[in-house]
């Protein structure tokens, strides 16, 4: 599968449309959200869901929120949370072959040479998913990497200022 984006307008993947061989796309699940508390470093927030879509979360410079982008380790809730915050999509990962987790790094890199820049990558420790994709307020789970609906909940919940408290800050 090749991967076609432009740095002018958002990314074309391929079809983001459900076709008649394809499953329909399954809607992102509404959390309720938490407060968007600041807390102060090594403290641990408490959080409504796993991975968290919303709630406390670190403020230090250097520390949290983090860069956008992909990582190699896991970081914690209280970092990742704040990205939210800030409009961003977290993208959590495990369990993966490596050619799926080359597959979701492709989606994410075409995504963010787009227009979708605020987007962080990481493995993540699930138990119930192989991928979970989170914005302020939001949360799908998905069972395998599926481009449709990566796409999709991105293009839907990216830098909303419907829910997320700061999101026009990069």
């Amino acid at each position: 599968m090749q991967l076609v984006y432009s740095s002018l307008r958002p990314p074309r993947l391929t079809s983001t449309r459900p076709t008649s061989r394809s499953r329909p796309v399954r809607p992102s699940a509404r959390r309720s959200r938490s407060s968007p508390e600041h807390i102060t470093p090594p403290a641990k927030g408490s959080y409504n869901t796993v991975p968290p879509t919303s709630g406390q979360h670190w403020n230090q410079a250097g520390l949290a929120p983090t860069t956008w982008g992909i990582k190699d380790s896991n970081l914690p809730n209280e970092v990742t949370t704040h990205n939210l915050e800030h409009g961003g999509i977290v993208i959590g990962y495990a369990n993966l072959t490596p050619a799926e987790t080359d597959q979701l790094k492709g989606i994410v890199r075409a995504l963010m040479n787009g227009t979708y820049r605020k987007i962080v990558l990481e493995p993540y420790p699930l138990t119930d998913a192989k991928v979970a994709l989170t914005s302020w307020g939001w949360l799908l789970k998905l069972q395998s990497v599926d481009q449709i609906q990566i796409v999709q909940f991105t293009r839907s919940h990216y830098s909303d200022p419907n829910f997320a408290p700061e999101w026009n800050v990069q």
